[in-house]
């Protein structure tokens, strides 16, 4: 052991040792090129949220003669005229839509993935193909078929037909992600469970959801967007004011407020901040998901 310990500081000691030792503290020092990047990218980035975020809250006149960027002549009355015009139903109708179709895409596509990856049969293999081919397939090419059937089946002018239509294209999304997880997971824990004798929702339940939770945040973000600014369906499928949704309703609020750049900046705002908040309280699994699959 003390032959050993010699030799172990000896080797520390070597001007090998040394420079290795130098070359690991020069790198930890934060190069400069690297900070003034990362400073004007943050100021690209921070500026246009700046710029959105003071002037909702700035009065037209204070907009039109002063300076854009220093905020002045605060007030409220940007949003109170916001909220008076009906954009709290709006928003309802658009945090409705959202959650429902997450809901759906997220139940239907972790369900159709899991037969997918434990299935080998050839049934399985074709419903992933569909799956997969109905990613190429534009929401433009089925709005004449959707409006018929939307009417035939009483769902024209409701919720339900924007819901529905939101949820189909996104299955395909989230079936794409689930399988890649669910394939990643050792087939032989499956096993295990099912010679313990548990029943195939037992194990589903138990293993292939838990271990599909930040697939499940990934998928729930995507749809959520994808739900909040689709304008394609509640255009064709709603006409009843009380049934209509943010990007619909964005359109009459820019004709209303034209002239008035705070008004519909503050307008912008509101439509944003439940984006914001469901990627805030994702964010952990997001990233969790994204750094498993480069893991991977």
């Amino acid at each position: 052991m003390g032959v050993v310990a010699v030799r172990f500081e000896k080797d520390n000691g070597s001007p090998v040792n040394r420079r290795a030792v130098k070359r690991r503290r020069r790198s930890r020092r934060e190069h400069p090129v690297a900070i003034i990047s990362g400073a004007a990218w943050l100021v690209v980035i921070l500026a246009p949220l700046w710029y959105l975020v003071t002037t909702s809250f700035r009065n037209q006149a204070s907009y039109l003669s002063s300076n854009p960027w220093i905020p002045s002549g605060l007030t409220l009355a940007n949003y109170d005229a916001i909220v008076q015009a009906g954009f709290g139903r709006f928003m309802l109708n658009s945090v409705l839509v959202a959650a429902a179709s997450i809901v759906v895409v997220c139940v239907s596509g972790l369900a159709a993935s899991y037969a997918i990856v434990r299935r080998t049969s050839r049934l399985a293999t074709v419903v992933m193909y569909l799956a997969l081919g109905c990613l190429a397939l534009p929401a433009v090419s089925v709005v004449v078929p959707l409006y018929f059937v939307t009417q035939h089946l009483g769902l024209y002018n409701t919720l339900w037909a924007v819901i529905l239509p939101v949820s189909t294209f996104g299955v395909p999304v989230a079936v794409l992600v689930f399988c890649t997880f669910l394939r990643d997971i050792p087939a032989e824990l499956f096993d295990a469970m099912a010679v313990d004798g548990a029943a195939t929702w037992l194990v589903f339940r138990r293993l292939a959801l838990p271990m599909s939770v930040p697939a499940i945040a990934i998928v729930a973000v995507y749809q959520c967007v994808q739900s909040w600014n689709n304008l394609l369906f509640p255009l064709i499928l709603t006409q009843s004011p009380n049934e209509r949704v943010l990007p619909l309703v964005m359109y009459e609020f820019v004709g209303q407020f034209s002239l008035n750049v705070p008004g519909v900046l503050a307008a912008v705002v509101l439509s944003s901040a439940p984006l914001v908040f469901v990627y805030a309280v994702a964010r952990k699994q997001i990233m969790g998901g994204i750094v498993a699959g480069y893991g991977r």
